[in-house]
């Protein structure tokens, strides 16, 4: 009896060993794969990272807390693949036979990888940057903090294709053509900045900024007139990326001008609802020159509120709110900027921003559909103070008290007529007014004077627009098209004198679009776009009579929209350490705006008018190279450098367009870029931090290829120069408020030189601090 109870008992303890092995046997020998991924760099968890195992299908995406789960059958050695797109990808080997489990993984940031981005601009739908044909760039967050640039000018005079002529409020050049040949837009929707001039950057606050993609070439197709040179699309935070409540505060100072700098972030999401609200405040004095002195009326001061709202009602809808406010002034050109010396001239600002988006995703035949719309208001004080003389006092004051009023909309739409085409087409438009305003004070004579100046004048512009999108030859090939139309009413305003409506114009045009991608290997691609665009030329250009810096500039009714037909070659990819990106361009164009002296029997300075044939061509490579595990997977070593240079002719009266000719006015020298930066991580009081030191070399050569008919300003040849800048930065995310520190010097070795284009000094050295606390 107590024999067979033993045999009992073996018998149970038999069957509960073997019955724990059956599920294996039974499903092929199953296994567990689990763990935790973090940022090595901050201990925090990083979702959305794909881990799999090598050679199958087999893998998982970690959850927002960074966990991870995966069963498989592990009978010989296998090796465990984490990737995600802004980490180094590991491997991991796993054991055979047994579980793998309470893995914690953690991820270093990979620069490189960070960089082969998504573009959501050049055809409205997102798509990584090998897979479109136009050259691209993005700038994103961390290298807007490190830069600690005063405006969007001067952060992407940083970025390939773009220059800058003088500092502080500087026209922005893209491949060789002014503000007016490129679109800004935030979040998709057209941006204005100080009319009459074109953009200029000081009315955005670039701490509020996710990112910018920049594409460089033609866009007319999908975003309509202006876009001949390139766009910017600035993209505000996203109100959905955090979840629960967070806020940051940050500090910063420059001591070439004693800038003081304040900005803050509080931000607040769930799966449903997301709010972002930011500020900054910000006051400088003048500047100091290279050679020591002052730059006199270089002083500048700004605050800014924003705030992004997000709301997703039911499954893939998303409405999103946007809206600014900026205060900037009292802020000045230096004196002698325009090589006027008895001139001084300062403005204030008040610009609010408004837009609304409504997107929706997989909509019965449509993969989505949006609608937006937007609505800009500008008022902007223009001082000009002619100075006496012998005494160097104001002699009068003429004030123009500039009011811009912009607004419009889109409503576009994709599908998918078959499995990998892609079709969008669409409707948009827009409206422009302006009026001008302004007073004269004289003060030797006292005397007083007003003048209605520009009166609702403006313009008025529709579009329709049709762009294919299709992958043939099993992603080995990509053809890219599109065909647009746009008519605008281009206004005078009403008459000063009677107040009845004055001239009007209609203008219209086609462009269209044609592009090529190639994928000689996976990381790779070679490009080829053919692109014709087009601007249309504003009220302030055709009709009115404006008051600027540089002297009164009257419009010429005659004008006619300027196209230009761009062919743009790409060659750009990623090989393990090194990214690449390299791009030739032509751009002819007919009727491009320019303007020129006046004759000096009227009583105005300038004007504009049509050259009818003209070339810009050149091209722009960048690369960067990274040396890893110096001397081990903590430390890095970051090498890049980047060129870029620009040929500009008119050819008018020219047989061809590659004939020689006269020198194009503002065509920037050839510029040389280098950049070396040490990468690593380590131990402070305990806490792992990161940190990273870099210098950079700038180098622009002699530009002495110059118009022989003066225009205001890039009519006198420059020298080349050299300026050298250091950069460096302290990550401790593992302490209470995570603090960050970025330090910034310009002009390290203090130069004197004088900008491309610019009558005045450059700025001397500059040491640039910030202190970021995030909680």
């Amino acid at each position: 009896m107590k024999i067979s109870k033993i045999y009992e008992q073996l018998f149970i303890h038999i069957f509960l060993i073997v019955s724990l092995f059956i599920p294996q046997f039974v499903q092929g020998g199953e296994y567990i794969i689990s763990g935790k991924v973090i940022d090595a760099e901050m201990g925090k968890p990083v979702p959305g990272v794909n881990i799999f195992i090598e050679n199958s299908e087999i893998g998982c995406v970690t959850d927002i807390n960074g966990f991870f789960q995966i069963k498989t059958s592990v009978e010989k050695n296998e090796v465990l693949i984490v990737s995600h797109i802004k980490y180094e990808k590991q491997r991991i080997e796993l054991k055979p036979g047994q579980n793998n489990t309470d893995f914690v993984i953690r991820l270093f940031p990979d620069i490189i990888a960070a960089k082969a981005s998504i573009i959501v601009t050049a055809t409205r739908c997102a798509k990584r940057k090998l897979d479109i044909p136009q050259a691209s760039e993005i700038v994103n967050r961390e290298e807007i903090i490190e830069n600690m640039s005063s405006n969007i000018t001067d952060l992407l005079d940083k970025t390939p294709g773009f220059n800058q002529v003088w500092e502080y409020h500087s026209p922005l050049l893209l491949r060789g053509m002014s503000s007016k040949h490129m679109i800004v837009l935030k979040n998709g929707n057209r941006r204005i900045g100080t009319f009459p001039g074109g953009f200029m950057g000081q009315a955005l606050n670039i701490y509020d900024i996710e990112r910018i993609e920049v594409i460089r070439g033609p866009g007319s197709v999908m975003y309509g007139t202006g876009a001949i040179a390139g766009i910017i699309n600035i993209i505000s935070p996203d109100p959905f990326k955090c979840s629960g409540l967070k806020a940051r505060i940050e500090g910063g100072y420059g001591s070439n001008n004693n800038e003081l700098i304040g900005l803050s972030e509080l931000s607040w999401g769930n799966e449903f609802l997301g709010l972002n609200i930011s500020g900054k405040i910000r006051k400088a004095d003048d500047y100091v020159y290279g050679d020591g002195t002052t730059a006199e009326n270089s002083m500048m001061e700004d605050k800014d509120i924003s705030a992004h709202i997000g709301w997703k009602p039911i499954k893939n809808h998303t409405l999103i709110l946007h809206t600014d406010y900026h205060n900037g002034g009292p802020w000045g050109k230096p004196i002698g900027f325009n090589k006027n010396y008895n001139l001084r001239v300062d403005n204030e600002e008040y610009n609010s921003s408004s837009s609304v988006k409504y997107v929706i995703k997989k909509l019965s035949v449509f993969e989505k559909f949006v609608i937006s719309g937007y609505y800009d208001y500008l008022r902007r004080d223009y001082h000009k103070r002619p100075l006496n003389v012998i005494t160097h006092e104001p002699a009068s004051l003429e004030t123009v008290h500039y009011k811009h009023k912009y607004g419009g909309g889109q409503v576009y739409a994709s599908v998918k007529p078959l499995k990998k085409q892609l079709l969008t087409f669409g409707a948009d438009g827009y409206a422009a007014r302006l009026w001008s305003p302004g007073e004269k004070e004289d003060y030797v004579n006292n005397t007083f004077s007003s003048d209605k100046g520009v009166d609702n004048a403006g313009i008025t512009s529709i579009g329709i627009f049709l762009q294919d999108d299709w992958i043939i030859m099993s992603n080995f090939l990509s053809l890219v098209t599109g065909i647009r139309y746009d008519i605008a009413d281009v206004d005078e305003g009403d008459n000063p004198l009677n107040g009845k409506s004055g001239m009007k114009e209609q203008r219209e045009a086609f462009s269209g679009n044609i592009g090529l991608v190639n994928h000689p290997a996976e990381k790779t691609s070679l490009t080829l776009n053919v692109g014709r665009a087009f601007r249309m030329p504003n009220a302030a250009e055709m009709f009115t009579k404006t008051i600027s810096c540089v002297g009164i500039k009257m419009g010429n009714p005659d004008l006619e929209p300027e196209y230009s037909l761009n062919f743009d070659l790409g060659y750009r990819g990623v090989f393990e350490n090194l990214e690449f990106d390299a791009a030739l361009f032509t751009n002819l164009l007919d009727d491009f705006i320019t303007q020129y002296k006046a004759p000096d029997s009227v009583d105005y300075d300038l004007t504009y008018g049509n050259i009818s044939k003209a070339r810009i061509s050149g091209g722009e490579l960048s690369a960067s190279y990274r040396f890893r595990n110096l001397p081990n997977s903590r430390h890095h070593i970051m090498i890049s450098g980047s060129a870029q240079y620009n040929y500009g002719v008119d050819v008018t009266g020219k047989d061809s367009y590659f004939t020689s000719g006269g020198p194009l006015r503002g065509i920037p020298p050839l510029r040389l870029r280098t950049a070396l930066r040490y990468i690593g991580t380590s131990h402070f009081l305990g806490y792992r931090c990161g940190y990273f030191v870099g210098i950079d070399v700038d180098h622009f050569e002699a530009q002495n290829r110059i118009p022989t008919v003066f225009y205001s300003w890039g009519s006198e040849a420059s020298e080349a120069y050299t300026l050298m800048g250091l950069t460096a930065g302290l990550n401790l995310k593992q302490l209470p408020g995570s603090p960050q520190f970025r330090l910034r010097v310009k002009n390290l070795m203090d130069a004197k030189y004088k900008p491309f284009g610019s009558y005045i000094m450059g700025m001397g050295r500059n040491i640039k601090i910030l202190v970021r606390f995030s909680f």
